[in-house]
């Protein structure tokens, strides 16, 4: 099976290969793109919790916002499972949650930002 650049760019973030990320970007690969079966650069960042990562993204110029194929954004899948750090560094960013976001996650949001 072949894997298109924008799936190698996903499979280099799950990995946590910042240099392979950065080629891969280079290459040309979306770094918005989201796959049905692989998910995307930013949410495979976060569910690794790499605070770095993430901030080489947003510096690229992903779309903190991008919901998912379910209408999950990447702030709340921070709030599901990262930490605080980069919980923040998203929000900072222009993260935001989606209006039907639970209210424990507006809660620790809450909480992140202002134990910062």
């Amino acid at each position: 099976m072949s894997f298109t650049i924008h799936q190698k760019l996903i499979f280099a973030a799950r990995g946590r290969n910042l240099r392979l990320v950065e080629e891969r970007i280079a290459e040309g690969a979306d770094i918005d793109y989201q796959d049905p079966q692989h998910g995307s650069a930013l949410i495979a960042t976060i569910n690794n919790n790499d605070v770095r990562l993430v901030q080489f993204l947003i510096e690229k110029g992903i779309n903190v916002n991008l919901q998912d194929n379910r209408g999950v954004v990447p702030l709340e899948v921070a709030l599901h499972h990262a930490s605080d750090d980069v919980v923040r560094l998203l929000a900072w960013s222009g993260a935001k949650l989606s209006s039907r976001a639970r209210s424990h996650w507006k809660e620790r949001l809450r909480q992140c930002l202002t134990n910062s």
